[in-house]
């Protein structure tokens, strides 16, 4: 698991951070990190498993969009309430250790994880930055 922060600068960066979740509901990316998402999960939705909305509290605490590629990859994006800023967090995990598998070919299967959880991560960071018309590059200081 990991979690990677996108800060958005400025007055304008809670209601880019509003766009952003706006853009990303609209038009959900279709691969990340080279995987294809294979289903979103939107807790706004009142047609979804948690049913309508009953108060701003609880709207607050479904604004969460879940992406998932696959069987071994999730990523979950959730805004701050009070700042600009969101969280993206992600979970890539491998398939279950065969028998009769060496320690370095686990290993080996590990570290691919581990790089493609970073890679999964970069994707996702620059694909939502780009729906409001930024990159990684602009929030550098």
């Amino acid at each position: 698991n990991v979690g990677l922060p996108i800060a958005l600068p400025g007055v304008e960066g809670k209601a880019l951070m509003i766009n952003m979740l706006d853009n990303l509901r609209k038009n959900p990316p279709k691969e990340i990190g080279g995987m294809k998402v294979t289903s979103v999960t939107d807790f706004l939705d009142t047609k979804g498993k948690l049913g309508p909305i009953k108060s701003k509290t609880d709207a607050a605490s479904r604004n969460v969009l879940v992406y998932r590629c696959g069987e071994f990859a999730k990523i979950a994006l959730r805004p701050s309430g009070t700042e600009p800023k969101a969280k993206i967090y992600l979970e890539v995990c491998s398939a279950p250790r065969a028998s009769g598998m060496s320690d370095e070919q686990w290993k080996a299967d590990c570290l691919k994880v581990d790089d493609l959880m970073k890679k999964t991560g970069a994707d996702f960071f620059a694909q939502a930055l780009k729906t409001i018309g930024m990159t990684p590059a602009d929030l550098k200081s």
